[in-house]
This record gives C-alpha cells, sequence and structure tokens, in this order.
C-alpha cells in the first residue's frame, strides 16, 4: 500500500515479538487502538503495516526475508520494545529493527527528521511495555545511538511489571499514573507531527523544483557570449579613442565629436543602428565599409 509520503510503502511498520502477544493478545489490541486513534487525528488514511494485515500480512507460505524487504520501506518504525525484545538472537531484533535502520540510514531522510518548530526526533518511535534490564537497556541505546525516547505503557507496581491494560482494575496503583487513552493519544500525535512535517518539506521541495514559467513575452533575452565579447570590444575601442594617446591621431573632426557625444547623451531614444554607425566612425573613419 503507498505511503502518504511519497516514495514510501507504509507510514508506519510495527515490529513485535509473538512472546508479547501470546498471553492476552496485547499487541493485537494495541493496533486495534491505535488505528482508531489515527482514524480521529487524520483526514487521511495512515497506512500500517504488521504481520497481523489481512490483506499483505506475511503467512506460512511466504518468503519472510524477501516479503518484508519492501514493507521496510516504511517512514515510522515502531517497535514494541518488551523484556524480550531485545534480543540479537531473535527475528525482529535482526531482521525488522536492524534492516530498518540500515535501510532508514541510507535513504533521503535518514533516521531523524528535523520538525517545523527545530527540534529533532527519530523514525524509530518505541512503545516500552516493560521496564528494561541494565543489559537490555543498553543495548537498544547503543543501536539508537542516544538514550531511549520512548512512549510508555507500563504498570508498575509493587513487585509488578507489564504492559498497561486498557481497562485497569486499579489504575490509581501504577506508580508511573500512565492512563492508556492518554498514551494511544500520545503515539497517534507523534505520528501526525511527523507525516505534516514531511509534507510541508515535500511542498517547499515542490516550489524549489518546479519555479513558475514565464510566457511566451515574459521570456528573458538570451545574451550569447559572442555577443557580450562584442560589446566589451566597441567599450573598449571607445575608451582607448578617447584615453590613449595613440589614437589619438585619428580622432574625427570637432563637429563628429561634438555629434556623437550628443548621440550618446540623447539616450535609449535613439535607434541602435543610428549609435552603432556612429561607434564605426568614430573607431574606423577612414573606413570605405559599411557596418551595414
Amino acid at each position: 500500500m503507498p505511503s502518504t509520503i511519497p516514495g514510501y510503502e507504509y507510514d508506519i511498520f510495527i515490529s513485535y515479538r509473538q512472546k508479547d502477544n501470546s498471553y492476552d493478545g496485547w499487541v493485537t489490541g494495541f493496533i486495534q487502538n491505535l488505528r482508531k486513534e489515527l482514524e480521529a487525528t487524520f483526514k487521511e488514511e495512515i497506512f500500517i503495516y504488521t504481520d497481523e494485515n489481512d490483506y499483505d500480512g506475511i503467512r506460512e507460505i511466504h518468503h519472510v526475508k524477501d516479503s518484508l524487504a519492501s514493507k521496510l520501506k516504511s517512514v515510522i518504525f515502531m517497535p514494541i520494545v518488551s523484556q524480550t525484545y531485545c534480543d540479537p538472537d531473535c527475528y525482529a531484533w535482526k531482521n525488522e529493527f536492524l534492516e530498518f535502520k540500515r535501510i532508514a540510514s541510507a535513504d533521503p531522510l535518514g533516521l531523524k527528521i528535523k520538525l517545523p518548530n527545530g527540534n529533532v526526533i527519530s523514525r524509530v518511535v518505541p512503545i516500552r511495555i516493560h521496564e528494561l534490564d541494565q543489559l537490555d537497556q543498553a543495548l537498544l541505546e547503543n543501536e539508537l545511538g542516544a538514550p531511549v525516547r520512548s512512549i510508555d505503557f507500563i504498570f508498575k507496581g509493587q513487585g509488578v511489571n507489564r504492559p498497561l491494560r486498557e481497562n485497569e482494575d486499579h489504575p490509581a496503583d501504577n506508580q508511573y499514573k500512565l492512563y492508556y487513552r492518554d498514551q494511544i493519544n500520545k503515539v497517534a500525535n507523534v505520528i501526525k507531527e511527523v507525516v505534516l512535517s514531511l509534507k510541508s518539506k515535500d511542498s517547499v521541495d515542490i516550489i524549489q523544483e518546479e519555479p513558475k514559467k514565464l510566457l511566451p513575452d515574459q521570456k528573458k533575452p538570451v545574451i550569447t557570449k559572442k555577443t557580450g565579447v562584442i560589446a566589451a570590444l566597441l567599450v573598449l575601442l571607445v575608451v582607448a579613442y578617447y584615453f590613449i594617446p595613440i589614437f589619438h591621431p585619428i580622432r574625427p573632426t570637432k563637429k563628429w565629436h561634438l555629434r556623437f557625444c550628443h548621440l550618446l547623451q540623447s539616450g535609449p531614444r535613439k535607434k541602435a543602428n543610428t549609435l552603432r554607425m556612429a561607434l564605426w566612425k568614430c573607431c574606423c573613419p577612414t573606413s570605405p565599409c559599411s557596418p551595414n
């Protein structure tokens, strides 16, 4: 499916481990709620890729690596970061997260986008559903090249570290004081900020690449190299005639001199041929030839 940004297959690629969806379908519920939130946020449709898609999800008979190659050409990569995601041996980490990094680093946008307000945002938008161990945190930060800037869906309590549910029994017990609906809205707003920023950049590029065309009667005159050389020679001849002593003996009579000065002072109202004839007679008064 085409992304809202030209040149990309999807707006969002959601990456996760099946382990994080097998217990209560948390990832499936997150994707469904995000789709609904995006419908209320954007006028146009935002295209999300996940392997659960009915139309283009990967099935058992598909060649996974080749099928993913084009789908990773997405504007935003959204990993569901859990206690099991940061695993160098898992498929999602190696073939989705690291592969997206490689592809995005080589494409025109790069991994980071500068927003209109001057802030910079990564195209990797982590959704964190667990507090991470130090080793996992260090591994993720090393790959991102910066501290993790995530949108958290974590319920943290005494002895509790689990994904935040849409309907919590005791929301006040959450040490993070997070509400599922608010966090979903934050995700949609981040996506909107990125997409609108890129759309405004595309508009500027189009204006720069396609300047306003002049109408036939507005076209500027073309000055060729030959014309420029001739004009320069004429100026040099006139300067030499008046200021270099070697040319003084061939000056015309005072009468011609006065006529020429009067012609120059009359400005653009005189015809070009008259000026050309005057210059010719000043520079070559004894020549039998005519400039015509």
